[in-house]
Parts: structure tokens; sequence; C-alpha cells
């Protein structure tokens, strides 16, 4: 989402315009009424505490005292606002860092959210321990569609779940990125440095093929992230260990020009 500015001058003619001008702030409310306030929420800063640390000092304009402090203290509010503002300050700025930063809701006494989808969450959240992926309720979930997939992230994002359930969470998800391919973006960095073989290799598989297909496929990307935005994730998740093929796409990735 964006928004764009224009201006005209009816006595001299002179005229402007600019492009992704952020919500305006007469608007703001209106969106935060309708949908909820939304805070970004650094959960672990990842092997790369140094870089998590400049990244954190810039987004915010934060001296390195106020940080230091800020990070004894995870998980940490960085900022609060709408959905959309918040993805916007993690897309090519936090995620690329190996962090793990999730954007949750805030309970706002102002704001009632919409209630949650009845429907069978217990016995899908138990199939999810499935170790024969063919046999997941793929189609299930499909049907559920944006509260399926929020179902899934939950999962992936709290970490609400055994390594096999986030695994499998995660790749359903990643199969219904449609209804958010930013989220799921967010989530894979981090999960590329999981301490599980199993989950950290479904995460930088996820995300090779993804970036593998970006050129050729409008929308694999979203925001700011470039080609490259992954790579520090993807070389500690080489160090940490992957399956050879895996490994094998994520050296032909880096070896991209």
């Amino acid at each position: 989402m964006c928004f764009s500015a224009s201006f005209r001058c009816t006595h001299c003619g002179r005229a402007s315009e600019s492009d992704d001008t952020g919500i305006p702030e007469d608007l703001r409310p209106l969106f935060i009424e309708q949908h909820g306030r939304w805070a970004l929420q650094l959960i672990d800063t990842g092997p790369l505490k140094v870089k998590v640390l400049q990244r954190v000092r810039a987004l915010l304009n934060l001296g390195v005292q106020e940080v230091g402090d800020l990070l004894k203290t995870l998980p940490s509010t960085l900022a609060t606002g709408t959905r959309t503002e918040m993805e916007s300050l993690l897309i090519g700025k936090l995620t690329d860092s190996g962090a793990r930063v999730i954007i949750s809701p805030v309970k706002d006494k102002h704001h009632t959210p919409p209630p949650t989808p009845r429907g069978p969450w217990r016995r899908l959240k138990a199939e999810l321990g499935r170790a024969d992926a063919s046999h997941l309720p793929v189609k299930e979930f499909a049907s559920l569609g944006l509260a399926g997939f929020d179902f899934l992230m939950n999962i992936v994002e709290q970490r609400d779940g055994s390594p096999r359930q986030i695994k499998n969470a995660l790749w359903m998800a990643s199969t219904m990125r449609a209804w958010g391919i930013a989220r799921v973006l967010v989530a894979l960095p981090s999960l590329c440095t999981h301490e599980d073989f199993e989950v950290r290799n479904a995460a930088l598989r996820i995300l090779l093929v993804r970036l593998l297909q970006a050129p050729d496929v409008p929308g694999e990307l979203a925001g700011e992230y470039m080609l490259h935005s992954f790579d520090d994730a993807i070389r500690a998740a080489l160090s940490l260990g992957v399956e050879e093929n895996t490994a094998r796409l994520a050296h032909e990735h880096l070896a991209r020009p």
C-alpha cells in the first residue's frame, strides 16, 4: 500500500507530485480504528548482534547506549502503528540481518479486534505434526483463506509448536503466500538460523526458491527487498549446516551478480 500526493497552484500553474508518501496523518486514526494498532517486536537478535544493533540505531535514530539497553530486555517493542507501516519498517531493514522480528496486534481498549473464525484449529495443528508432508491438509487450509494463512503464520512467528509443526506450517504458509508475501519473507531469515536442522533447511530452501524465481516471477519479492537482501542470513545458515542440495542452491544464488 502506498499513497501519492499532488499539488498545483491555480495562480502560477506550478505543480509538484510525490509518490509513496506514507499514510497521511489524518487517515492514520481511521486505519488504526478499522484494523487495530500493530507493534514491531524484536524477539531475538540472532547470530549477527552487531549488525542488528546498527540497523536498530538507524531505524529508530537512537544512540549506542539506548540501543544496548533495548537489546538487553528482549523481547522489545521497537515501534507501533498500522500494520502496513510496521511491515515497511521491517522489509529490507531488519529481517535480512537474521534477527527474529514479528509484527503483532496491540491490545487496545479502544479497538475491538474481529472475532477469531471458528474452525477445527486444534485438529489442524495436530495434523501439522505429521512426518509425511504429502498427507497434510493443504486443501482444507486453502479453503480457510486468510484465516488459515494467519493461523499458520502465528505458529511460525511465535514458534508455537514442535519443530516439525513449525516446518510444515512454514511450508504450507509459503504455498498460500498470496495472502501476505511480505509476512512470509519477514519470517524466513531468523528461521534460517533455527537450531533445528529440518526447520533451518526448509526455511533456507523456501527462501532460495523465492529468490531464484524472483527475476522471472513478478511479486516473489515485496517492498524494498532486493535479490541479495538475505545474503547474510543465507551464509549464516550455511555455516550451521543444511542439506547438500540446499547448500548447492545457496551457493548458486550467492554467485549471482
